[in-house]
């Protein structure tokens, strides 16, 4: 579990800095469009697209928390 958090964290991590990069808002509503493009442009199966996957699930639950 330890590795799917790290990727996790990884992914996310590359989201914000493309944003920082273009100068666009960093918000989770911003993260999760990129993310949403990941998943659409990668193979399904891929692990990339798994990765940007669970990444999404856990914003989602992270914001079904608050």
């Amino acid at each position: 579990m330890a590795s799917a958090k790290e990727a996790i964290q990884q992914i996310i991590g590359e989201m914000v800095v493309k944003l920082c990069d273009k100068n666009l808002p960093i918000d989770r509503q911003s993260i999760i469009e990129k993310l949403l493009r990941v998943i659409s442009k990668e193979a399904e199966g891929s692990e990339r697209s798994r990765i940007a996957t669970m990444a999404l699930e856990s914003l989602n639950r992270a914001e079904a928390k608050v």
